[in-house]
């Protein structure tokens, strides 16, 4: 027979109900067939009449039946596994059977596929690669395999690959913190600036209120103005009626002396004249209620004006040392003024104070009084920093960190010592950052009061660049893992 260019090898996935799977490639013995079942990423090697029986073989295809069905997620081999042996002996000088002949041949030819189907599973280099021998190194907990400085060998790591994992996860965990702190004060900021956006409106309006009563004290003293010039007029009115009332009763004298009929007419006119008269008084005294009412609106006219004028007035610039320290209205209440030193000297002797000196003055601020700033960071109100909070790095290369004095350092030490923090009993609740630069495998121990494993200690003692993030608890320091930069 011929044997086809094929691989030996079959796969089948498992569905809880199959048991029977035939075997696509010719095979001569049960031993030739090994079969392997994989769940879960777990291989189990199936022993023959226990976990599957075999069927046809001797030169033909077959079949394999399970004792247990294959279960759903499972994925089951079958592939050739003769053993590599020559089992046809010739005599010398003999007859040459071809059959035996072309069966060996064809067992060869199987051993053959077998050998190829496990070199395309293995790691090979490129076809142009001129590597040849490469072997792998003994097997270390936690170490990777990576290639040597002259890439031509494999070799295990120095770094623990778990460690490495774990500092990532760590420095995860702090990147996450550290960015829902970010988004905390972004929604901070963003409310701040709602805030400031509501005070500039409110500003806007308060502007626009004085605008509108400035104009009002305006209307005012134009309403008053104009009472004003009505009641001079109705006194005008007033005057001209008693003057006419005067000549109605001198033309009635005249007419009696004259006339009797004249009498009557004259007692008539006299009559009427009075009436005027007494219409006159009457204007007369709405004429002085409407002046005395002028009077008042322009009075309130000019209280408001002067209020609207000092509501707008801003304060007056560049006060003098040592002088300009009080405020006060001008003459005209329509701004501001300072009171002279004498001043206020004068007011604090009349009530019986102290000394002048001992005042605080503009002068002083911002040397020896701070000078008002809303955005002033206090100490027992919670913050909403909109801008970094930051300083440079401080260098101390003796491995003993002051933490009263930075938070981040910066540390090249040359030689080797002992990792130590100073002042950290009172700097509870403080964090930052180590950057380690280790030239020359300098040995590095931990103090007492340094909380570091074994495991990173080994590692910050190789040479290599490391970051350490770190944590006052109040008693001691604790290192919260060690991150190998590349």
């Amino acid at each position: 027979m011929t044997i086809p260019a094929t691989t030996p090898k079959v796969l089948y996935s498992g569905d809880d109900v199959t048991d029977e799977f035939p075997i696509t490639f010719i095979y001569w013995d049960a031993s030739d067939i090994r079969a392997v079942v994989n769940i879960g990423g777990v291989e189990t090697v199936w022993v023959l009449n226990t976990d599957y029986t075999l069927s046809g073989g001797n030169g033909a295809t077959g079949t394999l039946t399970a004792t247990t069905p294959p279960a759903t997620g499972t994925t089951l081999m079958i592939r050739s596994s003769r053993a590599a042996a020559q089992e046809v002996a010739l005599p010398l000088g003999g007859p040459l059977p071809s059959t035996d002949i072309e069966q060996a041949l064809d067992k060869v030819v199987r051993i053959t596929q077998q050998l190829q189907e496990e070199v395309d599973r293995s790691v090979k280099t490129e076809e142009t690669s001129a590597l040849n021998n490469v072997t792998v190194p003994a097997p270390v907990a936690g170490k990777a395999l990576l290639w040597n400085a002259t890439e031509d060998a494999l070799e295990n790591s120095v770094d623990d690959l778990n460690g490495i994992v774990a500092d990532a996860t760590t420095q995860a965990g702090i990147a996450t913190t550290q960015a829902g702190i970010a988004t905390t004060a972004a929604n901070n900021a963003a409310n701040s600036a709602s805030t400031a956006a509501t005070s500039a409106t409110n500003a806007s309006n308060s502007a626009s209120a004085a605008s509108t009563s400035a104009s009002n004290a305006s209307t005012s003293e134009t309403n008053a103005a104009s009472s004003a010039s009505a009641a001079s007029t109705s006194a005008s009115n007033a005057s001209t009626s008693a003057t006419n009332a005067s000549n109605s009763a001198s033309a009635a004298s005249t007419s009696a002396t004259n006339a009797a009929s004249s009498a009557s007419t004259a007692s008539t006119s006299a009559s009427n004249a009075s009436t005027s008269a007494s219409n006159a008084a009457t204007s007369a005294t709405n004429a002085a209620a409407s002046a005395a009412a002028a009077l008042a609106s322009e009075t309130n006219a000019a209280a408001s004006e002067a209020a609207a004028a000092l509501s707008a007035a801003s304060l007056p610039n560049a006060p003098t040392a040592g002088a300009d320290a009080f405020l006060r209205t001008n003459a005209t209440a329509n701004g501001w003024s300072y009171l002279s030193a004498s001043e206020v000297a004068t007011a604090i002797g009349a009530i019986g104070s102290g000394d002048i000196a001992n005042m605080l003055e503009t002068s002083d601020i911002g040397v020896s009084v701070q000078a008002y700033d809303a955005d002033t960071a206090k100490t027992d109100v919670a913050q909403n920093f909109t801008l970094p909070q930051r300083s440079a790095l401080l260098t101390d290369n003796d491995l003993s960190f002051d933490v009263g004095a930075k938070q981040n350092f910066l540390c090249t030490p040359t030689a080797g010592g002992t990792l130590t923090f100073t002042n950290h009993a009172t700097q509870g609740g403080q964090s930052g950052y180590i950057r380690l630069v280790n030239g020359s495998n300098y040995a590095i121990a931990a103090h007492a009061d340094t909380k570091i494993t074994d495991a990173d200690l080994a590692k910050i003692s190789a040479s290599g660049t490391y970051v350490m993030p770190y944590l006052c608890n109040g008693t001691d320091v604790e290192i919260l893992g060690v991150w190998t930069r590349p």
